[in-house]
């Protein structure tokens, strides 16, 4: 079984901040931090 998948996300907030305040999941910040953004001309 072949999955592809696609997300995107937008914030205003600095995600790194939210982190250190509790507000955001850190290891899931370490999973979209490290993605590659491929953007269509």
């Amino acid at each position: 079984m072949k999955l592809d998948e696609r997300s995107l996300t937008a914030t205003q907030s600095i995600l790194i901040d939210e982190v250190k305040a509790g507000n955001f999941r850190e290891d899931f910040y370490y999973r979209i931090i490290g993605l590659p953004i491929e953007l269509l001309p």
